[in-house]
């Protein structure tokens, strides 16, 4: 007799537990009978239930046969069984059971010393680990299936051999340090049946150096496999390549890398006292090129003097083509302290990390929305610098807001008795019609012993649900003014 939503767990001991969940009310029956070796589907349950047995080892990670040798290794594990009703009359009957096994992180691993003097020669790695997606379901009437539809499920392994192959001097050569290599088997559909497709991928890692220029590649190389129909054999472009220079008066490096659907390049270069800092995000938009370039010059001190001890001691700007400004991956940016390293070019190679996993966020793909933007750096004497730049988005105008970071620094950068920055954005989001502003201090401390934090968040809705609110620290988690959800800095604070 179901009271109405049920949900029990019980604890079975040494990392087993037993779940119960059923939507019904009322007297239910949940059964599952056989009638001369079939289901029997009109003696079927009259009700809804799930039942599961989850597994987690001590450890998060059970090793099976000896630790130092071939072995498995499973991380938790569940068995799970659904019941329902057939369905109405008249309506095509649904399957009234299905089972599913799931076993994460689920791990083959074969040791490659029994290869002997082979593995040494060709420099296998210690181990090669086979990882399997363990999602398997046995569905009434449709048959087995695994979390990719039916069949078996994917098997794919990947490991590192380290090359070291050279041509040529350490001065003017090539050196290919490692080989990467993938190897995927699924079942796949053919005109005669269902068969195995494997698929083989290697990918390369090379430095070359020619004279003063240095240049890293890391990812390209071949696949040959038959996995797909009618392809057996790609190419496969690098997905990094680096480059350095050093020839006197010029000197600097750049990165470019194949991030997803896009292309995420950072430059960096001084000439002769002067810096040049670019990064550049290039990708498609709904069948069109888009496009964002950022440009951050830094002139030597002491700059450009503007009177009262002011100096202009950087200009820039920001052009982006089929490409917006996302609002909320922005405020993010600020509370971490990197929107200001993509924004204004800030050390772009030692950031390259930061920008290749934040840029195509920052700047979504969006066909026929442009963004244009100057930027610039004050200084007032060697205490304060000021990040600040006004950006457009376009047509209509849709955004018009303004980023930048002001950093005080009393002593040297390495050793500074008072180190205080504050990144901040704000702006008019005109199709939402939102006045917002936020401020977060960034590794802020004083005598390099007291850390600094806190923050500031102000939204104005000036729409149909219009709103004021205005918080030091972040606003209550449950407060959604007119239905409607905050972006997430102002819900969570800083």
């Amino acid at each position: 007799d179901a009271p109405g939503f049920l949900s029990q767990q019980l604890d079975l001991g040494g990392g087993l537990s037993l779940a119960a969940t059923t939507p019904d009310s009322g007297p239910q029956t949940y059964r599952i009978a056989l009638k001369a070796a079939q289901v029997d589907v009109d003696a079927g349950p009259t009700g809804t239930m799930d039942l599961a047995l989850q597994w987690t080892p001590a450890g998060g990670m059970q090793t099976i046969s000896p630790k130092d040798g071939t072995r498995i290794e499973l991380g938790p594990a569940r068995l799970s069984l659904h019941v329902q009703p057939k369905g109405p009359p008249g309506q095509t009957a649904r399957p009234l059971f299905s089972l599913r096994a799931v076993a994460e992180q689920l791990t083959l691993v074969f040791e490659t010393g029994p290869l002997g003097l082979l593995s040494e020669i060709v420099s296998f790695p210690k181990e090669i680990r086979f990882k399997i997606d363990a999602d398997l379901s046995y569905v009434q009437g449709q048959g087995l299936q695994s979390a990719v539809g039916q069949g078996l499920p994917p098997l794919s392994t990947e490991f590192t051999v380290p090359l070291n192959l050279k041509v040529g001097s350490a001065a003017a050569g090539l050196t290919i340090e490692k080989a990467r290599v993938r190897i995927e088997a699924k079942t796949v559909d053919r005109p005669n049946g269902k068969t195995i497709g494997s698929k083989i991928t290697v990918q390369l890692g090379a430095r070359g150096a020619f004279g003063p220029v240095t240049i890293v590649a890391d990812g390209m190389g071949a696949w040959f496999g038959n996995l797909d129909p009618g392809d057996y054999a790609g190419g496969k472009p690098p997905d990094l390549i680096g480059l350095s220079l050093d020839a006197g008066p010029i000197s600097g490096g750049g990165v470019l890398a194949h991030v997803g659907p896009d292309y995420v390049g950072a430059l960096q270069l001084k000439l002769l006292g002067i810096g040049v800092n670019a990064f550049a995000l290039l990708g498609e938009a709904d069948g069109a090129a888009s496009f964002v370039g950022i440009l951050g010059i830094r002139l030597p001190l002491p700059g450009v003097q503007i009177g009262f001890g002011f100096a202009i001691t950087g200009v820039g700007g920001l052009v982006g083509i089929n490409r917006r400004i996302d609002t909320d991956v922005l405020r993010e940016a600020i509370a971490s302290g990197t929107a200001t390293d993509i924004l204004f070019c800030e050390d772009p190679v030692k950031n390259a990390v930061t920008v290749i996993g934040q840029a195509g966020r920052l700047f979504p793909s969006a066909k026929g929305i442009f963004l244009v933007g100057p930027t610039f750096r004050l200084s007032w004497l060697d205490l304060l610098t000021l990040d600040a730049g006004l950006f457009i988005e376009l047509p209509g105008p849709r955004q018009i807001f303004v980023a930048g970071s002001a950093r005080l620094i009393v002593g040297t950068e390495s050793a500074a008795l008072i180190d205080l920055r504050l990144d901040f954005a704000g702006g008019i989001d005109l199709p939402k019609s939102l006045i917002w502003f936020d401020a977060a201090l960034v590794n802020s401390h004083v005598m390099q012993v007291f850390h600094i934090t806190g923050g500031v968040a102000l939204r104005i809705a000036y729409g149909d649900n219009g709103y004021f609110l205005f918080s030091v620290g972040g606003f209550h988690p449950a407060f959604s003014p007119g239905g409607l959800e905050l972006p997430r800095l102002a819900r969570a604070g800083t």
